[in-house]
């Protein structure tokens, strides 16, 4: 049940997957990584990604399935990135 009163408006912090940057992610938030090549799943900081040189905070988060690496079976390339706002 709503507990805002009629006629208010709520303004989310969500930003649709497409259009979300690093800098985007708050300290709740986790980016979700899934391998297509063995199904290893983990939760990563938005924190980690930005002490990588190659990782700006104006990067989208989709672009980060090519730059990861699993480390299960050292598979490239081979991600599903998804975001678990917190």
């Amino acid at each position: 049940m709503n507990d805002l009163a009629p006629g208010r408006w709520v303004l989310s912090r969500i930003v649709p997957l497409y259009k979300a940057r690093v800098s985007d992610l708050g300290p709740d938030d986790f980016v979700k990584i899934t391998c297509y090549a063995c199904g290893h799943e983990t939760l990563i900081t938005p924190d980690t990604f930005l002490v990588r040189p190659d990782v700006s905070p104006n990067t989208r988060v989709v672009d980060l399935e090519r730059r990861v690496r699993c480390r299960e079976c050292n598979a490239i390339g081979e991600a599903l990135v998804s975001v678990r706002w917190g």
